[in-house]
């Protein structure tokens, strides 16, 4: 990264014993087209194809992949973010990213935009010598073909003279087969037609030594090799000098975990073994082999098995020697890590995680985001010192069952160390799931406290059976509507998971106050036959069906009904009114009296007859309305009925209307003759 206008973010070069094994072009300026090493087939890093749409051949690479678009004078346009420094005595990591948004257009200093961005890491793991792990991980929203970049090299060459273009000294083996690079077209690339994990570069050291640079990659990709002009081994003409770029392609895919093992290796060093394992879940695992250690090296996205191992971190690294019971590891962003189905470690509020288990010594490294705790399993049970950054630490204790050491953490890195003694820890059992709610029964909205009684448990998942879930251990939910609900929780730890299942165990009802309650008035309720009689339904909680039933053999559906009574008698009166949530019914007994024609003290010259006047019938809440009664006939008493559940018995009345609508106002009128009702519907209108 020393010049911008260099795109070689997150590139990498690699020495061994003083040799450059991969390196960048340089910058290359009297050689041929004298690109001074911009581009990205000039470093050791990634490029990116798009299969939708594919860019013009680059006069510079005859490729279509376009590297990162790092920057230009104005200043760096693809920054990035280093996520997390791993440092101990036993591993070294760095985990860096970048969002990529735009690629290296046709020109150096010009710029391409993706149609959707890709996250993109890079990450190194240091676990000995010589030996690097190098993690790609691509994350897109749609499918692209990702290539890694390599550029094996060496400071022997041939130099460059008499205008005859020299090389780098190596030699190329794909797949185990020796491959010609330097009879290549300059800039030309060739598709060898070969996929494989495996390549070599075999070359000569300064000091005489013969040296291979293993290149071990998964997954198996297309092998593209192409023959560029770089800069080594001096700053002249000379050192300018031929040599190979190979390509890794894969896709189109929109998401891509690439592991590749870096390991160079003399003739009195044993070489070390790799092999692509199988991975059931998502992901790529490769295993590194040594007659004096096993490596198992992961990376993916979410939970998976490889080998003898299962984990959700995004990137693995676990070490297990062959002659001893020691081991150690490393996690990136990733909860547990399980070997043969039993638990290792679980973790809340990581970055990374490194342990080291040598004897009865145990050390862990911790970079953490937040407060969190670290349980370790498999590890003697008898704790006779316990160290944090070197200072005696107490804040540590065993679980429940004394299978796992638990340790708080704190935000920041931190190292703790054990010293132990006695027999390994039990094993800990498969979680037992277990919970219970308070309450389960009651109107909607339900509010439920459910409580976590599960054993053996660091995880949950829980399903409250109306399409809502929650991950905490005591989650808390609310019912918003009426039903029947099976509620499922499933607790997790390292060794496994286990579901409990408990059918109709929310009930959740109606709330009382949306069931209807049936009311009605009349105009009349007495009077001589044939009596004609208004029906007002005064029923309140939104009815939205009525049914009445006048006592006389005959009934309607209507909500305001007039029906009239054609013979003497008393009538008891019923209104049903129902709404999703219920029904509810209104019965008057002898609410109607009907005399005939002939019957004495039934005149209607003395009934009165109700009538009435508002102020102001149309305003603004809280809307203040004073009502004068107009009656004839000598009312000796009034009732009135505002709409708004609000009644008065004054005879001019003033009442205030708080909230928005529109008000219905009922005025009864009574005499020792009888009773007369006035009805106007929607006559008052707050807005």
């Amino acid at each position: 990264n020393r010049d911008m206008a260099h795109h070689d973010q997150l590139s990498i070069e690699y020495y061994s014993r003083g040799d450059l094994l991969l390196a960048d072009a340089g910058e290359n300026k009297y050689v041929l087209d004298k690109y001074y090493g911009q581009y990205g087939v000039h470093h050791n890093g990634i490029a990116i194809e798009d299969p939708r749409t594919p860019v013009a051949l680059s006069d510079w690479a005859d490729s279509r992949a376009r590297a990162i678009y790092k920057g230009g004078a104005t200043g760096i346009y693809t920054p990035v973010t280093v996520e997390a420094v791993i440092q101990t005595s036993w591993m070294e990591g760095i985990v860096a990213s970048a969002t990529i948004g735009e690629v290296v257009g046709d020109h150096w200093s010009s710029q391409k935009a993706l149609t959707s961005p890709i996250e993109y890491s890079r990450a190194i793991m240091y676990p000995d010598d010589d030996y690097f792990i190098v993690f790609d991980r691509f994350d897109g929203s749609q499918e692209w073909t990702y290539r890694n970049v390599f550029r094996p090299t060496s400071l022997s060459i041939t130099p460059t003279q008499s205008g005859v273009v020299g090389h780098v000294q190596g030699a190329l083996k794909i797949d185990g087969t020796a491959y010609n690079w330097l009879s290549l077209p300059y800039k030309d690339e060739t598709n060898t037609r070969v996929t494989t994990n495996a390549l070599t570069w075999d070359t000569t050291n300064p000091y005489g030594e013969k040296v291979t640079l293993n290149i071990y990659s998964a997954p198996a990709s297309e092998v593209i090799v192409t023959k560029h002009v770089g800069r080594i081994a001096g700053y002249t003409s000379e050192s300018e000098v031929y040599s190979p770029v190979v390509y890794l392609k894969d896709g189109p895919e929109e998401d891509l975990y690439r592991i590749t093992v870096l390991a160079s290796n003399y003739p009195d060093e044993e070489q070390k073994n790799a092999q692509e394992l199988p991975v059931s879940g998502n992901g790529n695992a490769i295993r590194v082999s040594t007659t004096a250690y096993a490596d198992t090296i992961y990376s993916g996205a979410g939970s998976s098995a490889f080998g003898a191992f299962s984990t959700n971190a995004e990137m693995a690294f676990i070490r297990t020697p062959v002659s001893s019971q020691d081991y150690s590891y490393t996690l990136i962003k990733g909860t547990y890590l399980d070997k043969d189905g039993a638990p290792l470690i679980t973790s809340t509020g990581t970055k990374s995680v490194s342990l080291n288990k040598e004897g009865n010594s145990v050390s862990i490294v911790v970079d953490a985001v937040s407060t969190g705790q670290v349980s370790l399993y498999q590890l003697n049970a008898d704790i006779e010192k316990v160290l944090k950054d070197g200072a005696v630490y107490t804040g540590w204790k065993l679980s429940a069952e004394k299978s796992a050491i638990v340790i708080t953490t704190v935000s920041g890195s931190h190292e703790y160390t054990f010293l132990t003694s006695g027999e390994v820890m039990p094993v800990p059992t498969v979680p037992e799931a277990q919970f219970s709610a308070s309450p389960t029964t009651g109107n909607a909205p339900l509010s439920v406290q459910f409580t976590d009684f599960s054993t053996n448990a660091v995880s949950f998942s829980w399903d409250f059976g109306d399409g809502a879930k929650s991950t905490e251990k005591n989650p808390a939910h609310t019912y918003a509507e009426p039903g029947i609900y099976t509620v499922k929780m499933t607790a997790t730890a390292g060794s496994g998971s286990d579901t409990e299942t408990k059918t109709d165990y929310i009930t959740v009802g109606t709330t009382v106050a949306s069931v209807p309650v049936a009311a009605f008035e009349a105009d009349v309720t007495s009077g001589q036959a044939p009596l004609t009689v208004q029906f007002t339904d005064t029923s309140t909680n939104s009815p939205q069906s009525w049914s009445w039933n006048f006592g006389d053999g005959t009934s309607t559906l209507a909500q305001n009904p007039k029906h009239i009574y054609s013979e003497p008698g008393t009538y008891t009166v019923t209104l049903e009114v129902t709404n999703s949530d219920g029904s509810d019914t209104e019965i008057k007994t002898g609410y109607i009296s009907i005399t005939s024609a002939q019957e004495p003290g039934t005149s209607e010259t003395t009934k009165p007859v109700a009538a009435f006047t508002a102020d102001k019938i149309r305003g603004s809440a809280p809307l203040k309305v004073t009502f004068t009664d107009q009656s004839e006939g000598s009312p000796t008493s009034w009732v009135w009925y505002f709409g708004d559940g609000k009644t008065s018995t004054k005879q001019n009345a003033m009442h205030t209307f708080a909230k928005k609508g529109t008000y219905t106002v009922i005025l009864k009128v009574i005499n020792d003759e009888g009773i007369n009702v006035k009805t106007k519907i929607g006559y008052i209108t707050v807005l």
